[in-house]
């Protein structure tokens, strides 16, 4: 036989095995590399410590935004990670410079907090409940580590309203004249050129103005506030290049593009021993194409952090929660709770719902260095259970890359709906 035919034959083999449906993998196959576990508290989290210590990041998703146990476990993950592994940044999928203002409130700083969630927080999922507990506990535990607090950050600039208010308050405070452009709007409303080209023409003076004072001002009011303050500025330059996209799909991609970027920012001002808990929805964790057809933010990450980065996906069975209806644009944006009661048989969800009950913990990374064959099917897509982001998924099944786009899993076997905030 030609050393081409080989070739050919070698080739033919190779990719045969690797091409299993997305029904393959049984409950026994992953049994070696899955952890059943009670309750989301601290204490049950001990499997994830040799992976916790060895990462510099480690990014939970959630499969929904409006389930109040995919606040709560980032809560009890982070006591968990604070305590054992030495984390001490939570970063969030929210707005740069209004996150800086809860970071205020858990650093002590101020003690508005109902203020803050209402009339600085734009993103409807931390009006809740849940959220202020996380806040709060927080809050509770950098009073007793004053050492080493936790600091709370966000990673998006979709509104840069905040940002802007952020840098003023720094120009006032060194005694520049300039104005920030007052901007309100969101990167999804369609702004005139005129407008975008006066406001990114005030923002290059400004930051021609902090480069200039780099010195100067960092010896008056320190090297902390001076680049904190850039930063913001730099944001608002991401939202206007941003909104300058002619294709709404490039706003997703500099969406998750500039998160990343964002996040990098973080991990170099909080200092080369700090760790953090990037949580966010699982399209946007995950280490892979999603979201459109960018490489998302979780594979923004691991081209910048390799394998110190690592992703977490949960996956849940049964319970309620909040979403915006899938035809939001025709029926209107007003929230519906949704149920699930049933979990279909053929999915990789009732897989994961007989691996451990009530919950379970899978661990993807091990299982493809592990074993060749798990490797092949891992990387297959699988029919899972769908939940929602902002919107519920129209159908309630696809097909979803859950092996090869995170390192882990966390199914839990039961939730609930969040619950609002008491806006009077």
């Amino acid at each position: 036989m030609s050393l081409k035919a080989c070739l050919s034959v070698a080739l033919i083999s190779s990719a045969s095995l690797c091409q299993p449906g997305f029904g393959d993998i049984q409950p026994n196959d992953l049994g070696a590399y899955s952890i059943p576990f009670e309750t989301c508290e601290p204490d049950q989290f001990a499997f994830l410590k040799d992976h916790a210590k060895a990462a510099r990041i480690i990014g939970i998703g959630e499969s929904t935004h409006g389930t109040a146990d995919f606040t709560e476990l980032p809560r009890e993950l982070l006591a968990y990670l604070a305590a054992e592994c030495g984390y001490n940044t939570l970063i969030i999928e929210s707005m740069v410079g209004e996150v800086a203002y809860l970071n205020d409130y858990v650093l002590g700083k101020r003690d508005d907090l109902d203020d803050i969630l209402i009339d600085i927080n734009t993103t409807w999922r931390y009006r809740t409940t849940q959220f202020i507990e996380l806040i709060n506990w927080i809050r509770a535990y950098n009073q007793a580590h004053a050492d080493n607090p936790i600091e709370i950050h966000g990673m998006e600039m979709q509104l840069v309203h905040a940002d802007a208010q952020r840098v003023q308050d720094y120009l006032q405070l060194v005694g520049s004249q300039s104005e920030v452009p007052d901007i309100n709007q969101h990167l999804w409303q369609q702004i005139t050129r005129d407008q975008q080209l006066e406001w990114y023409t005030q923002l290059q003076t400004i930051l021609s103005e902090f480069e200039s004072n780099q010195e100067s001002w960092s010896s008056t009011h320190g090297q902390d506030a001076y680049w904190t303050a850039y930063h913001h500025a730099e944001v608002i330059q991401q939202f206007l290049l941003a909104i300058a996209q002619p294709r709404e799909q490039r706003k997703h991609d500099l969406r998750d593009i500039y998160m990343a970027e964002n996040i990098e920012w973080i991990m170099w001002h909080r200092g080369e021993e700090s760790k953090a808990l990037v949580w966010a929805h699982n399209s946007h964790i995950a280490d892979g194409v999603d979201n459109g057809i960018v490489d998302v933010l979780g594979h923004q990450l691991r081209k910048r952090f390799g394998d110190s980065y690592f992703a977490i996906a949960t996956l849940f069975g049964t319970g309620s929660y909040y979403a915006f209806p899938p035809n939001a644009n025709e029926v209107g944006w007003k929230f519906e709770l949704y149920d699930r009661s049933t979990i279909q048989p053929d999915t990789f969800t009732a897989v994961l719902d007989k691996l451990g009950r009530p919950n379970a913990f899978v661990d993807f990374r091990a299982a493809r260095a592990r074993s060749e064959s798990l490797d092949c099917e891992l990387n297959a897509p699988m029919k899972i259970m769908s939940g929602a982001g902002a919107q519920k998924y129209p159908t309630e099944t696809r097909l979803y890359n859950l092996g090869s786009m995170f390192d882990a899993v966390i199914y839990l076997d039961k939730t609930r709906p969040i619950e609002w905030m008491n806006l009077d």
